[in-house]
């Protein structure tokens, strides 16, 4: 039951801290990434602006794609579902940017966003087959 709480929350904060994202300016979005990119430098990764900008997508939706999954583990739900509402979620998120007078639809960030969901699905998936190979050996 806790894991359900838990997980739950995360995934509330993922879809909330995604949302904020999609509403910020662009004056807010360039002083987040400057704010990251001094963070990363301070753990000893030098990542040129542009870089860090152009592959957040892919960040930002692995964060979500764990958390759908994880969520989704603890509920017990099917297996899949992680996947179908992250691509769903990455949609509508490009979509709402499409009235929006500064932001854009990109279809390579739909992309990324896909990408992200899918490669952390994939790690968690293949977290759990190993854990049950390795309870199996013991």
């Amino acid at each position: 039951m806790r894991k359900k709480i838990v997980f739950g929350i995360l995934t509330v904060l993922a879809v909330v801290g995604i949302m904020l994202l999609t509403f910020q300016g662009p004056e807010d979005t360039m002083k987040l990434s400057e704010g990251a990119r001094g963070f990363l430098a301070r753990l000893g990764f030098l990542v040129e602006s542009h870089a860090l900008r152009s592959n957040i997508h892919l960040l930002e939706y692995f964060i979500a794609g764990l958390v759908f999954t994880l969520f989704n583990e603890a509920m017990g739900w099917k297996r899949w579902l992680p996947v179908l509402l992250g691509c769903a979620f990455g949609l509508m998120d490009e979509l709402i940017k499409i009235p929006l007078p500064t932001r854009e639809f990109d279809a390579v960030d739909l992309v990324k966003d896909w990408i992200g969901v899918s490669v952390a699905f994939a790690l968690v998936q293949l977290c759990i087959f190993l854990r049950g190979r390795r309870s199996k050996n013991h």
